[in-house]
């Protein structure tokens, strides 16, 4: 099979712009916005034209339980939809300090399933998927 010559310029920028996306919401003043990014943060990691992964959900240990990996979550599934994802995939932890957000990941219809990416499920991690 023919190999593709690497991407360069422009396209290369485009590329990687489509699979990095920042989000925030303004809620009063870019002060409070700043202070919203310290309690959780999350981010989507484009496979595909149709699968994407959930990357890095973190929630500041003063904010656990308060609903901030929520919003970042409904964040990060509203934007997935918007661009057509049709699979959205996690990889996390099996001990306990990851069963927060396996319940999260769950009261959301995420699936415990098959590894996939770079990822093998094995005794300390898993991976989670949801269909769109």
């Amino acid at each position: 099979t023919a190999v593709k010559p690497p991407r360069k310029g422009l396209a290369l920028a485009e590329e990687r712009r489509r699979m990095v996306r920042i989000w925030w919401r303004e809620i009063d003043r870019v002060l409070l916005v700043l202070i919203a990014l310290l309690m959780a943060v999350g981010a989507l990691n484009r496979l595909s034209d149709t699968e994407a992964e959930i990357k890095s959900m973190r929630t500041h240990a003063d904010h656990l339980g308060k609903g901030a990996a929520q919003a970042v979550l409904n964040l990060i599934l509203e934007t997935a939809r918007a661009d057509g994802v049709e699979r959205l995939s996690l990889e996390t932890g099996t001990s306990d300090e990851f069963m927060p957000a396996v319940k999260l990941y769950l009261k959301n219809g995420f699936e415990r399933g098959e590894a996939f990416a770079n990822y093998s499920n094995g005794p300390h991690n898993q991976c989670y998927h949801l269909d769109l």
